[in-house]
């Protein structure tokens, strides 16, 4: 055996250029450039393309730590269910999925605002989560109870508040036209009310924001 792996070293040598040993004591000399702490016993980690995020699942701790890549740093701490796992990401409506293994459950997370926003119940002992973007649909293996849960992933919808911003900069862009910041204020008021009011305060502070003559008659018609 040290014969033949002998004869097989001399080959490689003899067959490889000097040119890719060089290049290969580059690569050796690659280091750790810098140590992020994060959570306990961190699991899984998946990044966010839409905002540059990286996100850990930190099983112990039961948490996810948010990297901010452009720094390097813990930007937020999520907590989420129990024995959090493995996490991914849904590009189709920019949420993250946690699989929590020991609550049996999947924390969902809006990367938007970096928030929980839903927690739904799986099978007994999840092992593995997976996206299909051909569906939208989300797949966790539950271990103990030998079975698939499958989860709708919602399509991302239009936040109200976003929308109202861009109706905003358009009335700040024509601040004398008075009829086209009545048409914006009535827009508004449109989304308000097919929302059911839901969002009317969060509306109403980014008008309050915004201290113009014509944003506040705005604030006057939405009646904030």
């Amino acid at each position: 055996m040290e014969r033949n792996f002998l004869v097989f070293t001399l080959i490689l040598i003899g067959l490889v250029p000097s040119s890719f040993i060089s290049n290969f004591n580059v690569l050796g000399a690659m280091s750790v450039i810098q140590t992020i702490d994060v959570g306990d016993l961190p699991r899984s980690i998946v990044f966010n393309p839409n905002n540059d995020h990286i996100y850990v699942s930190n099983q112990d701790s039961n948490d996810v730590s948010v990297i901010d890549s452009a720094s390097n740093t813990v930007k937020k701490t999520i907590a989420v269910g129990d024995g959090p796992a493995d996490i991914l990401f849904n590009p189709s409506n920019n949420n993250l999925y946690v699989m929590n293994q020991y609550s049996d459950d999947v924390s969902v997370i809006d990367s938007d605002t970096n928030t929980v926003i839903d927690t739904i119940t799986v099978g007994d002992g999840p092992r593995d989560i997976l996206f299909n973007p051909s569906n939208n649909y989300v797949y966790v293996v539950n271990g103990n109870s030998d079975n698939v849960s499958v989860i709708k992933g919602i399509q991302s919808q239009n936040d109200p508040s976003k929308n109202i911003s861009d109706l905003i900069k358009n009335i700040m862009k024509n601040p004398l036209d008075i009829a086209n910041s009545v048409n914006s204020a009535n827009e508004i008021i449109a989304i308000l009310s097919d929302n059911n009011g839901v969002n009317d305060q969060k509306v109403c502070n980014l008008l309050n924001q915004v201290p113009t003559k014509q944003i506040l008659d705005v604030r006057n018609i939405v009646d904030c």
